[in-house]
């Protein structure tokens, strides 16, 4: 997976490198499944195990008094919600790998934990805390994102 999508852009060096990184893992993980690798571009394979990725407005966080390692430690305490980077190198703040878990799949966690934020931290008429995305491997060399809107702000 060769380029970001053009709504990741805005992210930060780092944030990019690290989704990169990412889709370089999902696609190790991938490779003995359904011939990963073969050149058939007609059969599109669903890898799953998607990217939440969040870019942190500063600002919304301090001028509605939210502590961001408040909200992160929500975020972390769902099963199948994993900090990225891993082990190795230091864990961001703004990334989550999701992976199935026994009887939850991946998209499903990700809907709870967006429900979960709009329910505490969603109001009209403040700032926002940020943006968050969700970006999936769609099939070989290719990955889509989409901005998940409403969870921090209405």
């Amino acid at each position: 997976m060769q380029k970001l999508p053009a709504i990741l852009e805005s992210l930060d060096g780092d944030t990019k490198k690290y989704v990169m990184e990412w889709a370089d893992i999902v696609r190790a993980k991938h490779s003995s499944d359904n011939d990963f690798d073969s050149d058939d571009d007609n059969n599109p394979i669903y890898y799953g195990d998607p990217l939440l990725i969040i870019e942190w407005n500063e600002t919304g966080l301090a001028q509605r008094n939210i502590q961001k390692n408040i909200v992160l430690t929500y975020i972390r305490s769902f099963q199948g919600c994993n900090p990225f980077p891993g082990s190795g190198q230091p864990q961001s703040n703004s990334l989550f790998y999701i992976v199935n878990t026994p009887g939850i799949r991946a998209q499903q966690t990700i809907c709870n934990i967006i429900y979960g934020l709009q329910r505490m931290y969603a109001q009209r008429n403040v700032p926002s805390l940020g943006r968050i995305y969700s970006v999936v491997a769609e099939k070989k060399n290719t990955f889509e994102a989409a901005e998940i809107l409403g969870a921090f702000a209405l």
